[in-house]
């Protein structure tokens, strides 16, 4: 009988902290839109790779997008946390297009690759 007693209070105790840490966890875990691509004449278009978006040392979140930007051959961009988008780098053809986002290296710089559709470039990293 107290083998018994005690295995339903620890069950119970159990129940409780399973349903106090969800609701911490469910309310930890908000999404919210901070910056809808193509709301402006230049603006990156279609980032490929969404899961591809590197966070600065700034605290600024950065990417590319293969399309839209001033030639619509893509951009390189950033977001700030309060939704400001800022093109860095408008691509023109001759350094390709870019493909798969940004990378942040210990050194502090971004890098990611571009596909390269003119002979004689190949794809490679930039």
């Amino acid at each position: 009988m107290l083998k018994s007693s005690f295995c339903g209070r620890f069950t119970l105790a159990l129940l409780v902290l399973a349903f106090i840490s969800s609701t911490t966890v469910a309310r930890a875990q908000t999404v919210s839109v901070v910056y809808s691509f193509g709301s402006r004449n230049g603006d990156p278009v279609k980032p490929l790779y969404s899961g591809i978006i590197a966070q600065g040392r700034d605290g600024n979140l950065y990417s590319t997008a293969p399309q839209g930007g001033a030639n619509n051959l893509g951009a390189a961009f950033k977001i700030t946390p309060g939704g400001t988008e800022t093109v860095l780098f408008n691509f023109d053809g001759s350094h390709g297009i870019p493909w798969g986002g940004l990378t942040l290296a210990p050194n502090g710089n971004f890098y990611g690759t571009t596909s390269l559709r003119t002979a004689p470039h190949r794809q490679g990293a930039r």
